[in-house]
C-alpha cells in the first residue's frame, strides 16, 4: 500500500532496462484514460461494483468501525451546526478547529486501520485519534448551540436546547439527564413537564438515569419525540411538579413513578410498529407490516456463534455459516421502563462465557423499533452473527455503499455494506420492505429469505493465514473448550474480546416509504440530536413564553435527498452546502434557507426564508453556494466560486 518509494523507483528502472520487448511510459491517469479512448469503444462491460474480496474486513476491530460512523456523523452534525451558528448570529469561524478535528478523524482512513487489520497498539492510538476528534467536534457545537438557543432577557430556571443537522429526519426521538432542580427533593414526589419555548407542552418520559445514587431522585433521564428543525436548535424548559400525596408509601423517594420493575409482554399495534416479544426470552418473534402481515418466520436479532478460524483480512474466505453456538435466555426479560414515549424491554442472554444485554425501544408514536445491545464477548477465533429471519419469498437485498446503494445477491456469502440494508419481498402478494440500520457492523450475509449481520470478530490482531495459529501456540499455552462455544487455542492477542455497545433501528412498511426513511435514520444513529440541558436560551420575564421555539438555518425535502455537508465558503462571505440523492430515485427536491439577520432587518423583516429548487438524479451529488442576499447557483465540488459545467 501507499505511494513508491525511492527503492521502489529504483527497481522499478532496473526493471526497465532489462525489459527490451516493452517500451515504458511514466504517466498520469489523464494520460492513461486518453491513451485507451479507442479501445474503451470495444471494451466489455462490467455493470456493478468490484466488490468481494477480505471479507473478514467487513467485520474485524468492529469498535475502530463503530467509532468511524460516529466520528463522522458527529464531525458532519458539529459543521453544520457552526456555520448555522455563523450565518444566522455572526459566530466566527471555526474552520481551524473543526481542520484539526477532521486530519484527526481522516488519518484513521487508512486502509489498516478502518479495516481491521492492524495491531494493537496502532487500535489503541486509532481510538484515541477518535477521542480526539470527536472532543474537538464536541467543543464547536457546543459553542455553536450556545449561541444558536441565546435570545435577549431571562431564562427559564430548567431551560433545555436540542441541536439537531439531519433535514432527512424531522421527527426523532431525544433523550438526555438533567437535575430535576437546583437542589434535591428532601420531601414529596416531583415529576417533569416540558415545555416548548412558546409555553407549548410536549409528552416526555423519565425514567432511570446512568447514576445508581438515591439522592431523592435529583438526577433524572428525559425522553420525548418532536419535529426539529432541519438544521438548528429546539429551545424548550422544564418545570418540577410536586405529586399529590398518594397514601402509603408518601414522601419515599427514588425513581420516578412511571417506571415499573415489570410489566406485561403483550403485543403492541399503534402508530408505532405492530410487534410482539416473547415472554421467555425477550426477543421479538413477530412484526407486522400493514393489514397485519407478518414479516418474521422467527426471533428477531436472534444472536448465534459462527466459526470463523480465518484471518484478520479474511483471506481466501467467502462465507461464515457454519454455528457453534446460540445464546439463550439466563433470566426472565423485564419491561424497564413504560410511559407516553416509549417502552423498554431488557432482555438476558448467554452462551458459553458472553452476555448480551438486548434493550428493544418501542415508541407508540415513531414506526422504528430501537435496539441497544451491550455484548460481552469472550469467544476466540469465532464471530456473532445476528439472525434476521423473514417470510419474504425471493427477497432482494438493497444496502448503502459509499456515494449510493448497491443491490447483493441472496447466496448466503459475506457480502459488504454500508450503514443500512433493506430486504424486499412479497407477502400475500404486497410488496413489503424491512430496513435495518446499524451504527457500525458492515458485513452480512443473506440465504433463502434470512439475513445474518455479523456484529464481531474475535480473529487475532494482524494474522495473515500463512502464520499458523495452530501450530505456534506460546510455550505453556494449551487450549480449552466452554459451554457450547469451543475455545481456541490462548495466549494470541484476539480482537474484540470485551464489552460493546451496538445500536440497530428496524422498520418495515411500503418499500418506498421505507427506503427513503433509512438514509435520514442512519445519519441520525450516528449522530443523534444533541441534548443541552441548563443551557441558558433567554426569553420573556414573568411570562411562560420564552420566544421561538425553533431556530433554524435550513430545511430540505424531500427525505431521499441527504445533507452531506454545510460551511461557510473559503471567502468567508456565503453557505456552501453539499446535497445528494440517496436512494437511486430522480428527484426534485426543494432547500429553504433562513435569511441572515442583517439582511431581513434590511428587508424590515419581511423577507421570507430564500427557496432553492433542484432536480437531482439518481444518487447525483450537487454542491450550492448561496450568497447573503439569498441568490445561489451550482459550484464545482471543490472550487467553490465557479459555475459547474
Amino acid at each position: 500500500g501507499g505511494g513508491a518509494t525511492r527503492e521502489d523507483l529504483r527497481r522499478i528502472e532496473a526493471f526497465i532496462a532489462g525489459e527490451p520487448r516493452v517500451r515504458f511510459v511514466h504517466s498520469s491517469p489523464d494520460r492513461f484514460l486518453d491513451a485507451v479512448k479507442g479501445a474503451a469503444a470495444r471494451a466489455p462491460v462490467h455493470s456493478g461494483d468490484l466488490q468481494r474480496s477480505f471479507t473478514g474486513c467487513y467485520t474485524s476491530l468492529s469498535r475502530i468501525k463503530r467509532r468511524a460512523v460516529g466520528s463522522l456523523g458527529g464531525l458532519v452534525q458539529s459543521e453544520a451546526l457552526a456555520a448555522a451558528a455563523w450565518w444566522l448570529k455572526g459566530a466566527p469561524l471555526t474552520a481551524a478547529a473543526l481542520g484539526d478535528a477532521w486530519r484527526a478523524h481522516l488519518f484513521n482512513d487508512f486502509h489498516d486501520i478502518l479495516t481491521g487489520t492492524c495491531v494493537e497498539p496502532a487500535e489503541r492510538d486509532a481510538l484515541d485519534l477518535y477521542g480526539k476528534a470527536e472532543d474537538q467536534a464536541r467543543a464547536v457545537k457546543l459553542g455553536a448551540v450556545a449561541l444558536l438557543a441565546r435570545e435577549p432577557g431571562p431564562s427559564p430556571g430548567l431551560p433545555v436546547a436540542v441541536a439537531h443537522a439531519n433535514p432527512s429526519l424531522r421527527r426523532v426521538p431525544v433523550e438526555f439527564e438533567c437535575q430535576a432542580d437546583y437542589r434535591p427533593f428532601w420531601k414529596g414526589t416531583w415529576r417533569l413537564r416540558l415545555f416548548r419555548a412558546d409555553g407549548r407542552e410536549i409528552p416526555c418520559q423519565e425514567e432511570q438515569p446512568e447514576a445508581l445514587l438515591p439522592f431523592n431522585g435529583w438526577r433524572r433521564r428525559v425522553c420525548f419525540i418532536d419535529d426539529p428543525p432541519g438544521v438548528g436548535v429546539s429551545r424548550y424548559y422544564l418545570k418540577a411538579v410536586e405529586e399529590p400525596e398518594r397514601g402509603e408509601g408518601k414522601g419515599e423517594h427514588g425513581p420516578p413513578a412511571n417506571i415499573p420493575s415489570t410489566a406485561s409482554l403483550s403485543a403492541h399495534a399503534s402508530a408505532g410498529l405492530a410487534h410482539r416479544i416473547d415472554r421467555r426470552n425477550g426477543l421479538v418473534v413477530s412484526l407486522k407490516a400493514r393489514r397485519g402481515r407478518e414479516c418474521l418466520a422467527g426471533p428477531l436479532f436472534d444472536p448465534l456463534v459462527i466459526e470463523d478460524t480465518s484471518d484478520s483480512w479474511g483471506t481466501g474466505r467467502g462465507s461464515y455459516r457454519k454455528v457453534v453456538g446460540r445464546f439463550k435466555a439466563v433470566a426472565p426479560p423485564r419491561v424497564i421502563a413504560s410511559g407516553p414515549v416509549r417502552a423498554i424491554t431488557r432482555a438476558l442472554l448467554g452462551c458459553g462465557k458472553s452476555r448480551i444485554v438486548m434493550d428493544v425501544h418501542f415508541y407508540p408514536d415513531w414506526p422504528v423499533l430501537e435496539y441497544r445491545l451491550r455484548i460481552e464477548w469472550n469467544e476466540e477465533r469465532r464471530r456473532l452473527k445476528l439472525r434476521v429471519p423473514t417470510r419474504f419469498a425471493s427477497p432482494e437485498a438493497v444496502c448503502e455503499v459509499p456515494g449510493g446503494a448497491v443491490s447483493r445477491p441472496a447466496d448466503g456469502r459475506e457480502h459488504v455494506h454500508g450503514r443500512w440494508l433493506a430486504l424486499q419481498g412479497r407477502l400475500a402478494g404486497e410488496r413489503v420492505m424491512l430496513g435495518v440500520v446499524n451504527n457500525g457492523q458492515h458485513g452480512f450475509d443473506l440465504k433463502e429469505g434470512e439475513l445474518r449481520l455479523s456484529v464481531l470478530r474475535s480473529s487475532a490482531y494482524c494474522h495473515e493465514r500463512g502464520f499458523d495459529l495452530d501450530a505456534t501456540v506460546p510455550s505453556g499455552i494449551g487450549t480449552r473448550t466452554s459451554g457450547t462455544c469451543p475455545q481456541g487455542p490462548l495466549g494470541w492477542k484476539l480482537a474484540d474480546l470485551g464489552v460493546h455497545e451496538v445500536r440497530l433501528l428496524v422498520t418495515v412498511g411500503e418499500p418506498g416509504r421505507v427506503l427513503e426513511m433509512l438514509p435520514g435514520l442512519a445519519d441520525s444513529l450516528a449522530a443523534p440530536p444533541a441534548a443541552y440541558p441548563h443551557l441558558p436560551i433567554g426569553g420573556q420575564a414573568g411570562s411562560d413564553d420564552f420566544g421561538p421555539s425553533h431556530v433554524g438555518l435550513l430545511s430540505l425535502a424531500p427525505f431521499n435527498i441527504r445533507l452531506l455537508a454545510s460551511k461557510p465558503s473559503w471567502d468567508g462571505t456565503a453557505l456552501i452546502l453539499r446535497l445528494q440523492e440517496a436512494i437511486g430515485k430522480r428527484t426534485k427536491a426543494s432547500l429553504r434557507i433562513e435569511r441572515p439577520p442583517r439582511e431581513r432587518k434590511r428587508d424590515r423583516g419581511h423577507a421570507p426564508p430564500g427557496h432553492v429548487a433542484m432536480s437531482f438524479e439518481p444518487f447525483e451529488i450537487k454542491t450550492v453556494r448561496v450568497e447573503r442576499h439569498g441568490a445561489w447557483r451550482e459550484v464545482r465540488l471543490i472550487e467553490e466560486d465557479r459555475r459547474t459545467r
